[in-house]
């Protein structure tokens, strides 16, 4: 009797173990251990899809692709890829196949083209305060211009001409929006802090001279130290965040710049006005909070 109770009792277990193991397969399976993407549905050719996507962006762009990286979205039964002009491997942009789309096939070419026109508009004014830097920047039609039309056409031509934002300016005088947030791993020292208000400046008179009709600037400065190790991740610190990253380190200061601070600003040292300093001990736990790098009775104008 105890022998079959005991037999009895671990075929239930085997039975569990092996209801347990069907359903770990059936679920890795279906989300494909990537968190709802799987590179190889069964029902659909990858190969099928990409040489479907190279005729439409060489007919679209009058150029030739290479087309990679095809994932399935199975949540969503869509596809992504990543796509590159054969002649500029650095120029990547995302490509989704789905029905959001009017042709089933949507792409980010214009979109990333335009962030890397402002890249080289911006470059030698942020490259020159440090080159341990990274930023994202684009420019175009406010996206709250009214009427929508006016906005689209504006778009549309950036697009279809391959404006630079200069370009743009000048076609569309005080239309055009440039951002930019620029993370750098910089310490500022009294030794350089004037040195880097100059730079700023001299970015902020080119771009006010530029006739941009809206500029939105971030800039935060980071530790440089903490930069040599890996796996750091910058952004702002939540004092009481139980989630957060221990790598994750906060800046040291931001500033925030728009048109209107822009021309307000008349000489170098006046940026500091527009400085917050990031503090961890306010009321909330977290914070930041005016901070002034320069005495101005003591700066020689």
């Amino acid at each position: 009797m105890e022998e079959k109770k005991k037999v009895k009792k671990n075929n239930k277990k085997f039975i569990w173990l092996l209801i347990g193991i069907i359903a770990f397969l059936i679920i890795a399976a279906s989300v494909g251990f990537l968190g709802g993407y799987s590179n190889s549905p069964k029902t659909v050719s990858m190969k099928e899809k990409e040489s479907k996507i190279v005729k439409y962006l060489e007919d679209k762009y009058n150029d030739k692709f290479v087309v990679t990286n095809g994932k399935y979205i199975w949540a969503t039964k869509n596809y992504t890829f990543d796509a590159y002009p054969k002649d500029d491997p650095n120029f990547k942009f995302p490509v989704f196949v789905t029905g959001f789309y009017k042709d089933g096939i949507g792409d980010m070419y214009g979109f990333v083209e335009k962030s890397m026109l402002t890249h080289k508009l911006l470059d030698p004014f942020i490259n020159d305060i440090s080159k341990d830097n990274y930023y994202s920047a684009n420019y175009g039609p406010d996206q709250y211009m009214k009427p929508e039309s006016a906005r689209k056409k504006i778009l549309g031509d950036i697009y279809k001409n391959k404006l630079t934002p200069l370009q743009a300016v000048k076609k569309y005088p005080d239309e055009i929006y440039l951002n930019a947030t620029i993370y750098y791993a910089f310490d500022i020292t009294e030794g350089n802090k004037i040195d880097v208000f100059k730079k700023i400046f001299k970015l902020c008179k080119f771009l006010e001279e530029s006739k941009f009709g809206k500029i939105e600037l971030k800039i935060f400065f980071y530790q440089a130290r903490p930069f040599h190790k890996k796996n750091v991740t910058i952004g702002y610190y939540i004092k009481n965040d139980t989630y957060r990253n221990k790598n994750r380190i906060p800046p040291n200061l931001l500033i925030t710049l728009n048109k209107k601070n822009i021309e307000n600003i008349h000489t170098y040292y006046e940026i500091d006005n527009y400085i917050q300093k990031w503090n961890e001990k306010t009321k909330f736990g977290f914070g930041w909070e005016t901070y002034n790098l320069i005495n101005q009775k003591q700066v020689v104008k």
